[in-house]
């Protein structure tokens, strides 16, 4: 049977998932496959305000839908030198981040690897924060990369966009490099997606004309929809298998059991299994 290029693209994205599922899924898959914006000349980087705005559009799009937002994680990438990281690993700690992994030196073990070499993590009015520090082969000693992620099932209302907007600011709007800031949110809504509310068509208008984005790939079966999408407006890019440009992922699966659908999407890209 031949496969069709979008199955092969998505078959492509799921093996990476599960290449990379232990321990830190999408610590990995971010580290190793997120072009962020270099396509961009200095005078072009986003601000950090700027890189929220995709998030803001997904959460007014969802809240506008008949599903309800059920989990969210908001994942920022970056890197620092190697001073630079030492202080802001200090003020995590003060902030009250305790260290799950302590620093290691693994270099030698690993010449041409990216690796682990520190964790931090706190939870706070139900939601976790956890930080993850790397090096990437060759700059051991020179930068130092990390990937923060928040999560959690806290109500996604303007509270928690301004909570978002004051953590971000405090923990990064201070550093040199402005970093790349990604989003997956999962819904959960009570309607049928074969002759019923949520069938593709009203789920390629909420990318097409309420995101404002170019359909790239879909896969479309009975109780599973899964797109692509491209919004220009919006720096951060990845590219498909046939280097198109793609920033932007739907995933609806209708459960039988419960009758309910569930959404997940993703900015660039979902990172978790769906």
């Amino acid at each position: 049977m031949r496969l069709s290029k979008g199955e092969v693209f998505f078959g492509l994205i799921l093996v990476c998932m599960m290449i990379f599922a232990w321990p830190h899924s999408h610590f990995n898959t971010l580290a190793r496959t997120i072009q962020g914006n270099h396509h961009l000349e200095q005078a072009e980087m986003p601000t950090l305000e700027s890189r929220l705005e995709p998030i803001e559009e997904i959460i007014s799009m969802l809240h506008s839908k008949p599903v309800t937002i059920d989990q969210w994680t908001v994942t920022v990438k970056g890197t620092l030198d190697r001073d630079e990281g030492e202080g802001w690993q200090r003020r995590l700690r003060e902030d009250g981040f305790s260290v799950r992994l302590e620093e290691t030196e693994t270099a030698s073990q690993h010449p041409s690897q990216m690796v682990v070499t520190r964790s931090l993590a706190k939870t706070a009015k139900g939601t976790t924060h956890q930080v993850l520090l790397y090096s990437a082969p060759d700059e051991r000693n020179e930068r130092m990369h990390y990937v923060y992620a928040w999560s959690g099932q806290t109500p996604v209302d303007q509270t928690w966009f301004l909570s978002l907007n004051t953590d971000l600011k405090h923990h990064f709007d201070h550093l040199e490099q402005i970093p790349h800031i990604y989003a997956c949110f999962e819904a959960i809504g009570d309607a049928r997606l074969k002759n019923g509310l949520l069938d593709l068509e009203n789920l390629r208008t909420w990318l097409t004309d309420d995101l404002d984005a170019k359909l790239i790939h879909q896969v479309a079966e009975d109780r599973f929809i899964s797109m692509n999408g491209y919004v220009s407006d919006w720096d951060t890019i990845l590219y498909s298998a046939h280097h198109q440009p793609i920033n932007l992922q739907l995933s609806a699966r209708y459960n039988m059991l419960d009758q309910t659908i569930r959404l997940t999407l993703g900015y660039p890209l979902i990172l978790k299994a769906h």
